[in-house]
């Protein structure tokens, strides 16, 4: 496996650098990535978007597009919207820019990528900061469902991140390992509220490290102040969602690390001998010996925090003997044991059956969803451990280990296929091959339930994500892999098991919750797993209605436009047969109708966000009737928006994708 050199294109920001990973499948940038890259699309000295490019592919589109972009370059809003943040009352609000603001992130970033790298080159305790631009993606084998060409099209970010990439990593490093042995204990903490509190208006100090620093005009440091408050609304410290965001924080919080590192040293005590100190984003790692080393870096940590008018989270400190051995790690451990046993394959080749005899016939993978749900009821409570710290680690080691059974299923299958193309079962084989493809089914239908059973104890989008990845998977594997080609009756009927199964767990969560602010977006995105189902197994009217509970009726501050967009994929479009329409019609209708009324209230305002958004969405849709379509055409009719209905996918991609593809561009690929 190599490496597979991209395109060195600064529009790649559009696709890594501006929105939030918390979004619904089928919303991204790719198709205004596509249009801007295409069309090379840049912003001059007076903010007015152009395109260099002569005669692309969609001129009309382009040229409507650009149109209403540079009727938002001296006002432009972005949207916030809420998502469920480990059971917090308010959650957390995210912001999701104006595509202005998106255009305008390229061009700093064209200008100013290096002015950027140098500012994250200054920590020593920093465990994560842009190094270079990346230049390559992973090389995927050819078997692989990832797409080469369209997995460089979405690289995670435009730099690649040293030393490492996530926190996990730092944990699993020969570094940790060392600093075990050489220190005796670990102090952790963190920053409050870290993104809401960071100074954004002193980015001019972190920048050029000379305290009270002032913003002047047409310098780096102004420039992305004055872009951090505009996408934030003029909001108080950063917009919480972006890369960029981080970037920034980045830069001040070295700065912050600089300062207490002198402080340490000027006190006698030195980094990496008396004491080590890293800092993932805003969670600290303090190693050391000796009591009055922490007592005097807390004190210093504290300190310049303050006067930066940042403060400590006290709550969330913690004490560690080393070698580290908190009750979290004890659950992971605890956790990967019962993985392991889940997905124990009970049969290592077909030429191992042994029981025939005894009239036992073993099958490769049983399971039973509700012996694991007590396991891991079992694993979280003695330790007093919140299942939110650990459904990430649940998922992502279930996802991974899955594949590798998969294979192993598959070819266990497959030799009993083999040998009966070749009429070499007899009877007790026939029976036995049928066992297993039973079974295969079974087990799947049991994983979806424990799958669907951690969504339900922790509703929050980054575990909806990864929840409708593992469904999507599953039926990807029965699809393409375990029936690929089959279409005799018994193996419909054992797939529409599966579907099925994945039907009434949705059903169960939709009749179980009303659509509310808090969670609401995290179940909508779960509805996505509908797209990989056939027509037939497609959520009833009522059900949705119930669901929705009446709050596309009026305006209210439960529902936004990226719900409405999630649940309007989901549906499948109306089919007018034999005069009879598609029961999802009337919920659709009722969707699209309050969509349309959201543009009303915003006096169909493309300077804002939202407006913008469901205005490039409605128009391409199939379900919007022409009458509403001719209505949105005639507020606009300098801007040309009927030529967005030509296009499949500009923000919200209805049509043109599987939710497979959707999901691979979601986790995209690792950069170097």
């Amino acid at each position: 496996m190599g490496s597979k050199h991209i395109a060195h294109s600064v529009h790649r920001v559009l696709l890594s650098e501006v929105l939030p990973y918390e979004l619904p499948f089928f919303f991204s940038f790719r198709g205004f990535y596509n249009i801007a890259d295409r069309s090379r699309m840049w912003i001059d000295k007076d903010g007015c978007v152009k395109s260099k490019s002569v005669v692309p592919r969609g001129k009309n589109l382009r040229d409507a597009l650009i149109k209403m972009l540079n009727e938002c370059k001296n006002e432009h809003t972005s949207f916030i919207y809420g998502i469920n943040k480990n059971g917090k009352e308010n959650g957390r609000e995210l912001v999701l820019p104006h595509p202005y603001i998106g255009l305008l992130l390229v061009e700093f970033y064209r200008k100013y990528a290096g002015f950027m790298l140098n500012s994250c080159s200054r920590s020593n305790y920093s465990l994560r900061y842009p190094h270079h631009v990346a230049q390559n993606v992973r090389k995927v084998y050819k078997k692989s469902n990832v797409d080469t060409e369209e997995a460089a099209l979405t690289p995670k970010n435009y730099f690649y991140y040293v030393p490492y990439k996530n926190i996990n990593y730092f944990y699993e490093s020969d570094l940790f390992q060392r600093l075990e042995g050489r220190y005796k204990y670990l102090f952790q903490t963190d920053m409050k509220h870290c993104f809401d509190n960071i100074p954004s208006e002193r980015i001019a100090e972190a920048v050029y490290m000379n305290v009270g620093e002032d913003l002047k005009d047409n310098t780096f440091a102004n420039d992305a102040y004055l872009l951090m408050k505009d996408m934030n609304c003029n909001r108080k410290g950063l917009a919480i969602g972006s890369e960029f965001s981080r970037i920034y924080a980045e830069i001040i919080l070295q700065r912050i690390d600089c300062e207490i590192e002198a402080r340490m040293s000027n006190e006698g005590y030195y980094q990496m001998k008396d004491y080590a100190c890293f800092r993932y984003v805003d969670d600290t790692f303090l190693f050391y010996n000796e009591e009055k080393v922490k007592k005097l870096f807390i004190a210093v940590q504290e300190i310049v925090l303050n006067s930066w008018g940042i403060s400590i989270n006290h709550e969330k400190e913690q004490n560690f003997n080393l070698p580290r051995i908190s009750p979290i790690s004890v659950a992971k451990e605890k956790i990967s044991q019962m993985l392991d046993d889940m997905l124990k394959c009970r049969l290592e080749t077909a030429k191992g059956i042994t029981r025939i005899s005894q009239g036992y016939y073993d099958v490769p993978l049983v399971m039973s969803s509700h012996k694991y749900f007590q396991t891991l009821k079992e694993i979280v409570s003695p330790e007093d451990i919140t299942i939110d710290k650990l459904t990430s680690f649940l998922l992502s080691q279930l996802k991974k280990r899955l594949k590798d059974r998969f294979k192993k299923l598959t070819n266990i299958i497959s030799e009993y296929r083999e040998a009966d193309n070749a009429g070499l079962l007899d009877s007790i084989g026939k029976r036995l091959l049928r066992k297993n493809e039973i079974a295969a089914i079974r087990f799947l239908c049991e994983l979806v339930k424990f799958v669907f059973f951690v969504f339900k104890i922790d509703m929050r989008m980054s575990t909806s994500i990864k929840v409708v990845s593992i469904i999507d998977m599953i039926i990807y594997y029965v699809n393409n892999e375990l029936f690929k080609g089959k279409s005799n009756p018994s193996w419909k009927s054992l797939r529409d098991e599966l579907y099925q199964t994945i039907q009434d767990e949705i059903i169960f969560i939709l009749k179980n919750n009303t659509l509310k602010a808090l969670s609401g977006l995290e179940i909508c995105n779960i509805l996505s797993i509908m797209n990989d189902l056939p027509s037939s197994f497609a959520i009833s009217n009522d059900v949705i209605m119930t669901f929705i509970d009446h709050k596309f009726d009026e305006t209210n501050t439960d529902v936004n436009f990226l719900m409405a967009f999630a649940i309007l994929k989901s549906l499948k479009e109306p089919n007018i047969l034999n005069g009879k329409k598609h029961l999802d019609e009337d919920v659709q209708g009722i969707i699209v109708s309050w969509l349309l009324k959201r543009l009303s209230l915003k006096d169909f305002a493309i300077t804002d966000a939202e407006s913008f958004y469901i205005i490039a969405g409605l128009m391409p849709l199939k379900t919007v009737n022409a009458v509403s379509k001719q209505d949105i055409s005639d507020h606009f009719k300098k801007y040309n928006v009927s030529d967005l209905s030509t296009y499949r996918s500009l923000f919200m991609q209805w049509r043109g994708t599987t939710l497979h593809k959707a999901i691979e561009e979601k986790f995209a690929v690792d950069v170097y």
